[in-house]
């Protein structure tokens, strides 16, 4: 995982053929090379993945996402209240697959609790796109301290980030 588009370069080198997920947002200037690189996109928005979607097009490309959803650290996401239908409306747009879905954990050392809120409102985006058979092959919810309270959060990927540079969580 990368912060920032100009980040990727160096992850690359570091796991050649892995796929890089851009955890923040792409810069207008960054989309084209975005998906020529075949770089994982965050988009917290509908209108994020707009320009995605028409150079996806114009490359004869397909632009790879991942929804970042805003399950309570009020951040960045698209509002989990909101998400299911934005994905739903995303998935219309032409050369764009959704990869993957995921959220960020406020505080998942100290407050386990609401970690738990967290997981509950990701669950509530989840359950109505799996009835309506939208999967997202890769959610994930856990940065380095995720797996602590509950290893069910865990989902299909771990974003060890910090931890990889030796930064341990502490624990609940």
């Amino acid at each position: 995982a990368a912060g920032r588009r100009t980040q990727d370069g160096s992850v690359r080198r570091v796991g050649a053929g892995w796929p890089v997920l851009l955890l923040g947002p792409s810069l207008p200037g960054e989309v084209d090379e975005a998906i020529r690189c075949g770089v994982l996109a965050t988009i917290s928005s509908r209108a994020e993945a707009q320009p995605f979607s028409r150079a996806a097009v114009r490359l004869e490309a397909t632009a790879r996402l991942h929804v970042k959803v805003d399950t309570g650290m009020v951040r960045l996401g698209i509002g989990h209240r909101e998400a299911s239908s934005a994905v739903k409306a995303i998935l219309r747009l032409p050369s764009v697959a959704v990869e993957g879905l995921f959220t960020h954990f406020a505080s998942v050392e100290d407050d386990v609790r609401a970690t738990a809120g967290h997981l509950q409102r990701l669950g509530a985006v989840l359950t109505p796109l799996a009835r309506a058979r939208v999967r997202s092959p890769f959610t994930h919810t856990s940065n380095r301290g995720g797996p602590l309270p509950d290893p069910g959060s865990l989902f299909k990927t771990v974003r060890p980030v910090t931890l990889t540079s030796g930064l341990c969580p502490h624990g609940p």
